[in-house]
């Protein structure tokens, strides 16, 4: 069944990561740049499409009837897994629930003090911004033990788990201390090397529009 994919997004680490997971599932998809620093996802037509009018979303096209459409960068990583079973959460239980706890320690225990440090930055309170800042990365540090004892995150098998630390982590560049963290630093450049993983990374640098995957 083909799933016409198209995605929208710009050069977010929420839009990358979906990008990085549709090419490790080998799902081809399009892709449609929405300019933040444009407004244009305030605009009325993709407000028309996610009423947030936030990225990424997914969009899927298929031969008949209204497009199916998701918002929300996890509920649309947990569709891909569902439209590409086995490409990036494993079909089985006993995996699957190890990735999806380490995929949830770093969209929740690691980012969410980081966005709520962003936005206090942008309030201009630098002080308290730091503070979360610094408690995210120090949170984010734990996950040497997961890149200690496996290849990847959540064992030998590349997951959602590995896509979410790579986008968050990385982000940081130099203010994350790698030097002293060897596992996560031996993780960090295989997955960077990963075709699926510089394929998505590049995404939303291309053209606007561009056909992917």
């Amino acid at each position: 069944m083909s799933h016409g994919l198209r995605l929208w997004g710009d050069q977010t680490g929420n839009c990358v990561r979906v990008a990085i997971a549709l090419h490790e599932a080998g799902l081809p998809f399009e892709t449609r740049r929405i300019s933040l620093a444009n407004a244009e996802h305030q605009s009325a037509d993709f407000r028309a499409l996610n009423p947030m009018g936030k990225v990424p979303v997914l969009e899927e096209r298929g031969a008949c009837g209204a497009p199916r459409v998701t918002a929300q960068t996890n509920a649309i990583l947990l569709r891909i897994s569902a439209i590409a079973p086995g490409a990036v959460v494993p079909t089985s239980a006993t995996a699957a629930s190890i990735v999806m706890a380490r995929y949830f320690f770093f969209v929740t225990d690691v980012i969410a003090p980081s966005h709520a440090g962003f936005w206090l930055a942008r309030q201009g309170d630098s002080a308290a911004a730091e503070k979360l800042q610094a408690l995210s990365r120090a949170t984010a540090e734990l996950a040497e033990t997961f890149a200690a004892n496996g290849t990847f995150m959540a064992g030998d098998t590349f997951s959602l788990a590995d896509i979410a630390a790579f986008t968050i982590l990385t982000s940081w560049g130099s203010a994350f201390p790698w030097q002293r963290l060897p596992a996560l630093s031996e993780w960090r450049d295989r997955v960077a090397s990963r075709s699926s993983v510089m394929a998505g990374s590049r995404v939303f640098y291309q053209d606007d529009t561009a056909r992917t995957g």
